[in-house]
């Protein structure tokens, strides 16, 4: 069955359960855990003390986020999950993933859900301004476009 075809499967059961594999020393499941807050049931698990995150940690508890800090071994909320979404740091060789029913990171959830079938993208990546260039001209290009139309 394909990534697509099990997210509706899990949007038609009802209540998602969403763990967020790995909130990160940046942050970076912050924003996923964000997103799925209200929407679904989300854990954390990550391996690093509560203490390590400092005010992200109280702000994910305030969003009503079951936080597993110092999660050494995430067997058990990874077999809870309907959903995984992997902070790249895990390393996919991580024995627990095999438990998994479904492994994704943040963007590939986001391309693969139902929710965002009909929005056209553009989308450009890159880290410490490699795309800045690019982006000013990608938006003269499209600013030309539209003023064109």
């Amino acid at each position: 069955m394909n990534c697509k075809k099990r997210l509706i499967l899990v949007f038609k059961r009802g209540i998602m359960k969403i763990l967020i594999l790995g909130l990160g020393l940046n942050g970076g499941g912050a924003s996923a855990a964000r997103y799925f807050a209200g929407k679904a049931d989300v854990r954390i698990s990550d391996i690093s003390p509560r203490e390590t995150f400092g005010p992200l940690a109280d702000e994910m508890e305030a969003l009503g986020i079951n936080c597993h800090f110092s999660d050494k071994d995430p067997k058990e909320n990874i077999k809870w999950a309907d959903i995984v979404i992997k902070n790249p740091a895990i390393p996919n060789t991580l024995p627990q993933l095999s438990l998994a029913k479904n492994i994704q990171n943040d963007f590939s959830y986001l391309f693969s859900s139902p929710l965002i079938k009909d929005i056209k993208l553009i989308l450009v990546t890159g880290t410490k301004g490699k795309y800045q260039q690019f982006c000013g001209w990608l938006l003269s290009m499209l600013s030309q476009a539209t003023a064109s139309l």
